[in-house]
């Protein structure tokens, strides 16, 4: 029986994850003012505790109130700052957001599952420099999940070799699939440190931004690799 697994769901999972997120986004921003508001006052009070102001001396309070004013208006432009920052990443990822990722059972090697994994780009322009970086899946019902490294099936007659093939892809258009295939790593101690749990992917988008994809979590934006410094253009 083919097994077919999406790991975004995204038609209703995106959907549900981004009303939560803005949900979210909107207590932690009433949370924000009320904490602010009291830290103004406490402020405003230690200011005054501190220079021995009475309730009479209206000039002094209202230094007071002044510093405590500046210090709430700089932490407010700090975390504006930080909002739109997370919203412009959160727009900026809009075209990653649209690739689909789908894993389907293939043939059995050796007693174990083979895996094909489909990446299908769902945005209106192309993705470029897609790499798969770590896939793992169960290969067989008794034991549990395991790293997975890409082969190339070639058949000869009777015969048929499995080699090792890298996971990468120039580009893949708008509506396109791009599969591979994958069979168990017999060396699954060289995946020990990942802290990746099923996939993790890496791919620019049309402007050249770089996003690292892993497992249902939001798409990171990472710096562009640099050449190694021996090999840069010396000024």
């Amino acid at each position: 029986m083919r097994k077919t697994f999406a790991f975004d769901a995204w038609d209703k999972f995106l959907h549900l994850r981004f009303w939560s997120s803005s949900v979210t986004r909107l207590r932690q921003h009433r949370v924000a003012a009320i904490v602010l508001a009291v830290v103004a006052f406490v402020v405003v009070v230690i200011l005054g505790l501190w220079h021995g102001l009475q309730l009479g001396t209206v000039p002094a309070w209202v230094s007071a109130g002044g510093s405590a004013a500046t210090f709430v208006s700089v932490v407010l432009a700090v975390n504006v700052f930080r909002l739109q920052q997370r919203s412009e990443t959160e727009d900026q990822a809009a075209q990653v957001r649209l690739l689909r990722l789908l894993h389907t059972t293939g043939e059995m090697h050796e007693g174990s599952y083979s895996w094909w994994l489909h990446i299908e780009n769902r945005s209106d322009a192309s993705v470029y420099d897609i790499q798969v970086l770590a896939f793992r899946a169960q290969v067989n019902d008794k034991e549990e999940p395991k790293w997975l490294r890409s082969i190339s099936v070639t058949e000869l007659g009777n015969l048929t070799f499995l080699t090792s093939a890298l996971a990468k892809k120039k580009q893949i258009k708008p509506d396109e699939v791009w599969d591979t295939q994958w069979i168990a790593d017999s060396d699954q101690h060289a995946h020990s440190d990942r802290s990746v749990r099923w996939i993790q992917v890496v791919v620019s988008d049309r402007t050249g931004r770089v996003w690292l994809i892993t497992d249902h979590y939001e798409p990171e934006k990472i710096p562009r690799p640099l050449r190694p410094k021996r090999h840069q253009r010396k000024i």
